[in-house]
């Protein structure tokens, strides 16, 4: 989504992935990608029931989406995604998410690749971004103290209060099968997890 976002997108219109592979208007996913709670409500505590394996996807790329656009509305969006030094805030989320997977363990669960991303902001940017990545996160239930798919909308003290999303009745359909535990697929770089 990222690298297909435009300048003028809003950070509430709502994303439609995939509607040309199912030929339906409502694309691939159970929610658009947006930062409307009203519209994609879906929270690090959902992947209690959430267990189909995709699942954890659409929860992490709805908090990265968070993230992406906390980064955006900080510090401006850049039309040249090759600038790898650019101070946009794109290309900082961009960074950092690619910054992120270097500083993940295999194998990692979301809090590990979010706290990856956090480490990564503290050693590219000298933690410059460190709380518009923590309410990215806490907003979607991913913070502080979450844990074992419970939700936590606290920030660092020094990142002032997170603000919890507005409740809703609105969920996308319970999976009946799948995975029992949700883990992000480890993206090797360089060496399989494995090898020394």
């Amino acid at each position: 989504m990222i690298v297909t976002a435009k300048e003028s997108d809003k950070a509430d219109t709502p994303v439609i992935l995939g509607a040309y592979v199912i030929n339906k208007l409502k694309g691939i996913r159970s929610h658009p990608y947006t930062t409307d709670m009203k519209i994609n409500p879906l929270t690090y505590g959902d992947l209690k029931t959430r267990t189909e394996l995709h699942e954890a996807g659409k929860v992490w790329a709805a908090m990265l989406w968070e993230v992406y656009w906390n980064l955006v509305t900080k510090s401006g969006f850049s039309t040249n995604l090759y600038d790898a030094k650019g101070k946009a805030g794109n290309i900082v989320a961009m960074q950092n998410v690619m910054g992120g997977l270097m500083h993940q363990p295999c194998s990692p669960s979301l809090v590990n690749a979010r706290d990856a991303i956090i480490a990564s902001d503290a050693a590219y940017y000298n933690g410059a971004n460190k709380c518009e990545i923590w309410k990215g996160f806490a907003k979607r239930g991913l913070g502080v103290n979450a844990a074992d798919y419970t939700n936590d909308f606290s920030v660092p003290a020094e990142c002032g209060s997170g603000s919890p999303p507005p409740l809703t009745t609105t969920r996308g359909p319970k999976p009946t099968s799948g995975c029992t535990r949700m883990d992000i697929c480890c993206i090797y770089v360089g060496k399989s997890c494995d090898q020394d």
